[in-house]
């Protein structure tokens, strides 16, 4: 027992003295997100743009949300057919975290706010580098 207690100190020191410690973000690089011209779709890129498509969205509809040539009025139509059947999905709650959090709105749909509150983050740039 003291032996593992020293052991888990050593380990402890050891990850604490670590300048960077990796959490295992999908994050894009920052010179490559401030280039590029992203808008909300980017939150579905991963997992929840998984649960997009496993909620009944069709695969060239979700490929037509991905793409930064289609404008966000249609990009909101894709989305908000199915953002209702993913809302309660873990990692959707996480993206409405980061909404509340960082743009101080409870809900992407039940507010009435998708389209308006999307097309402001494009306004304000706030997904091309720009902060609140």
């Amino acid at each position: 027992m003291v032996e593992d207690n020293k052991l888990l100190g050593e380990i402890s020191n050891a990850i604490f003295s670590l300048p960077i410690f990796d959490t295992h973000e999908h994050l894009i690089d920052e010179e490559d997100r401030r280039k590029s011209n992203l808008d909300f779709s980017l939150f579905f890129m991963m997992y929840a743009g998984t649960d997009l498509q496993n909620s009944g969205m069709k695969e060239e509809d979700y490929l037509a949300f991905q793409d930064k040539k289609v404008d966000i009025e249609k990009k909101c139509q894709y989305f908000s057919n199915y953002w209702v059947n993913i809302k309660n999905v873990s990692y959707s709650k996480v993206i409405l975290e980061a909404v509340n959090d960082l743009y101080e709105y409870e809900d992407i749909i039940m507010k009435r706010i998708t389209c308006s509150f999307l097309k402001r983050l494009k306004k304000l740039g706030t997904l091309n580098g720009m902060t609140r």
